[in-house]
């Protein structure tokens, strides 16, 4: 499991490296939203609130031509919060969820005006999500949960080009691998000290949810 968790460091420093050698300075900026869909509310998909449907997750990108049409891209990613008051357990809840992902786009067909291209991506993608938990009663004390996620991901990208500075884009991402760590600290006073925090973690395969985006895409 150790080494799942080293290799996407090792990616992370490897792409980061090579984005530095790119021969261009063409770059652009993203703007992404996140259509979300699930029948498997205990897989990886808690961070997004166990719904089976959710448009969101908003992310912001950043991509580096690479030769060939190919480029580099860092986003920040899966941003979103959510607070809300549980009447019926009379409790407080708030969630927060942020990731990131490196991801490099390999064109594979363009039309002859370059307006409509394909890509294929590998990507990098790692994420956060901390829960809280507050209850008003007084036989009830406060629970933190946080979920930890990397996932080696492939995604189809498509882009159509209106003009030489604004153009929009759609991909999938697809999850070929990942390893998710849960954490939970119980603030409980009447727990032994060392027993308030408790963990786990698994590796998975293949997709635990499915995902389409769009995005908006001002070429520089």
């Amino acid at each position: 499991m150790k080494t799942i968790t080293l290799s996407f460091f090792l990616l992370s420093i490897i792409f980061s490296a090579s984005a530095q050698e790119a021969k261009h300075t063409d770059h652009a900026f993203k703007g992404y939203n996140t259509f979300i869909t699930t029948d498997n509310p205990y897989g990886n998909t808690s961070c997004y609130n166990n719904i089976n449907f959710q448009i969101g997750a908003p992310a912001l990108a950043i991509s580096f031509l690479h030769g060939k049409g190919n480029y580099h891209q860092i986003e920040l990613c899966d941003l979103a919060l959510n607070i809300n008051n549980q009447n019926y357990f009379i409790a407080k809840t708030s969630a927060f969820t942020i990731g990131c992902r490196y991801s490099y786009n390999i064109l594979i067909f363009k039309t002859r005006n370059e307006k409509l291209k394909t890509f294929i991506a590998p990507s990098a993608h790692l994420l956060a999500n901390y829960n809280s938990v507050k209850f008003s009663t007084p036989i009830s004390y406060p629970s933190r949960y946080t979920y930890l996620y990397g996932e080696l991901e492939i995604a189809p990208v498509i882009s159509y080009s209106f003009s030489k500075h604004f153009s929009i884009e759609a991909n999938i991402p697809f999850t070929l691998i990942g390893y998710t760590t849960y954490i939970k600290h119980q603030l409980d006073p009447n727990i032994p000290a060392g027993d308030e925090w408790s963990s786990q973690s698994s590796p998975y395969l293949g997709p635990q949810y499915f995902q389409g985006r769009i995005g908006v895409v001002i070429n520089l």
